[in-house]
């Protein structure tokens, strides 16, 4: 293949700033500037460019009281109004929690929290047409998941068939030393939680912590995602002494399965772990 030599530095990605640490996982762009862009980082608020790129603001501080924006959106009738969801729902060992939806209507200038501060974790917004605003029932994160049953109901089907099958394949594998330490601390960390908060995000790392010992790319992304998909039911769980106990020994079969290589006694342990998990999610949508 050849090129014109003037086109090589079109050719080639390059970073645009800003110069900062941390990932990004919402971006989006004005609807009626071409040149204006907004990012949200997972540790670092919302971020603007009126100039493609060439220079950055953050416009979030002051305004937000988390750091962590999981997504963004600019509304495509009217490009001054731009929503940006909290808490990222990538499942990692860092991951950070957020306090609800922020709107501006001024092209970043100002912010507002509108709702949804019990969610925590929000990684997608959709807006198409006219922005129209609902009245979020009690701001709970339960109520924000009614509309979604159908959907959450298939996760818990698919998560009973992805889950089990990863830790049969765990315990069919030969971990070295510190795949054993990773899966043992998260088991370990899971039951020093002090929070519900905490606990559900201990939980989250354990069963992420399981799934990557089987080295499969798509069955991590399968996990992953229903994890995420189901977070706003997990977090609405009751943390229960009886619950955690009862959780606490499934995990621990599970661990101790998988660490013996009794692929069998993992999969059965996981099994009863997504089932009786999945019995409470189902009361949440009655």
């Amino acid at each position: 293949m050849t090129t014109d030599s003037s086109l090589d530095g079109l050719l080639r990605w390059r970073c645009i700033g800003p110069f900062r640490g941390g990932r990004v996982v919402a971006v989006t762009g004005s609807y009626s500037d071409r040149n204006t862009f907004y990012f949200g980082g997972c540790a670092g608020g919302v971020w603007k460019t009126v100039d493609a790129g060439t220079y950055w603001r953050n416009v979030s501080d002051g305004f937000f009281t988390t750091s962590s924006v999981g997504a963004i959106a600019v509304a495509p009738s009217d490009s001054n109004v731009i929503y940006a969801g909290t808490g990222e729902t990538t499942i990692r060992i860092d991951v950070s929690h957020g306090d609800g939806v922020y709107k501006s209507s001024d092209e970043g200038r100002t912010w507002t929290n509108v709702g949804l501060r019990d969610t925590r974790h929000i990684g997608k917004i959709t807006m198409s047409g006219e922005v129209t605003e609902y009245p979020v029932p009690g701001d709970s994160g339960v109520a924000s998941l009614e509309h979604r049953r159908a959907e959450l109901m298939d996760s818990l089907v698919f998560r009973r068939v992805v889950e089990p099958g990863a830790a049969h394949l765990a315990a069919t594998r030969t971990l070295d030393d510190d795949q054993q330490r990773l899966l043992a601390d998260a088991l370990v960390a899971v039951g020093a939680a002090d929070s519900p908060a905490d606990h559900r995000q201990a939980d989250s790392r354990l069963h992420l912590a399981i799934v990557s010992l089987t080295a499969s790319p798509q069955l991590i992304d399968a996990v992953t995602g229903v994890q995420a998909q189901l977070n706003d039911m997990l977090l609405a769980i009751p943390v229960l002494p009886v619950n955690i106990e009862h959780s606490s020994r499934q995990h621990s079969e599970i661990v101790t399965a998988i660490l013996s290589g009794h692929a069998q006694a993992a999969r059965r342990a996981m099994e009863s772990h997504c089932d009786d998990t999945a019995a409470l999610l189902r009361g949440l949508l009655r």
